[in-house]
């Protein structure tokens, strides 16, 4: 059966951060206050505290009452105090700083492969979405990094009210599509866990983009150990050879 609609991640499969969450802090830092932090402190209390935060309060914290907002604040503010900054009202003023940095494109880097292979597929009228555990920022960002008019829907977890790798954001892309089978649904993404394995349970058809050769394929959450299938994208453009 031929691909009726195309679904994408967004961050690290449209575009990443450039250089690094830890040197763009302490670039910051550095400009409020001449204060130095070592990037790769920050980088490591940021990956700690963001699985932590995750798994406390998933989703942004909004089943919480938390907007995402608050909830970024929560984990900039952990990270920053255990990288070495411990007045709070300059993490509040990073936090602004930071918070307005992020949803514009000098933080953000579209890999090069993105927009090329988005305008054949558009040549070829194929609709195109985003399904993403981003923020409420997402659609800004898109816009400003000149990608958003390439799709036809836009999901985030703050919309959907759930976030991968619950099946329940893709059900979510998919409920106003009813006469297109999720089975002529592809979703590309960069993470097993996140992407590949949930959009397969919700039906889609799943590609692993990996422009890296140092893939390590981890298990199937149910368990079933047979990995040497997964439909690798070593370029978006990939994609393209599975629609010809």
């Amino acid at each position: 059966m031929p691909l009726r609609w195309i679904f994408f991640d967004a961050t690290n499969t449209l575009f990443g951060v450039r250089s690094s969450v830890g040197e763009q802090y302490a670039d910051t830092i550095f400009k409020l206050f001449r204060i130095q932090l070592p990037p790769s402190s920050i980088n490591r209390h940021f990956k700690f505290h963001w699985k932590d935060l995750n798994n406390v309060k998933p989703n942004f914290g909004i089943a919480s009452g938390n907007t995402a907002k608050e909830w970024w604040h929560q984990l900039v503010t952990r990270t920053l105090v255990d990288s070495g900054l411990q007045s709070q009202s300059k993490i509040d003023t990073a936090f602004e700083q930071l918070w307005n940095n992020f949803q514009n494109p000098p933080s953000w880097s579209v890999y090069p492969d993105v927009e090329p292979t988005l305008m054949k597929l558009k040549e070829k009228q194929l609709p195109l979405g985003v399904i993403s555990n981003f923020d409420q920022r997402l659609d800004d960002l898109l816009i400003q990094l000149k990608l958003h008019h390439y799709f036809d829907k836009i999901i985030t977890c703050v919309t959907a009210g759930c976030a991968k790798p619950d099946v329940g954001i893709f059900h979510y892309a998919l409920q106003d599509l009813p006469d297109i089978p999720a089975h002529q649904c592809a979703y590309v993404g960069d993470s097993l866990e996140l992407d590949y394995y949930p959009a397969a349970n919700a039906g889609m058809i799943p590609y692993l983009v990996q422009r890296q050769s140092n893939l390590k394929l981890s298990t199937p959450p149910d368990g079933n150990n047979d990995i040497t299938n997964i439909r690798i994208l070593t370029s978006l453009a990939d994609i393209l050879s599975y629609i010809e």
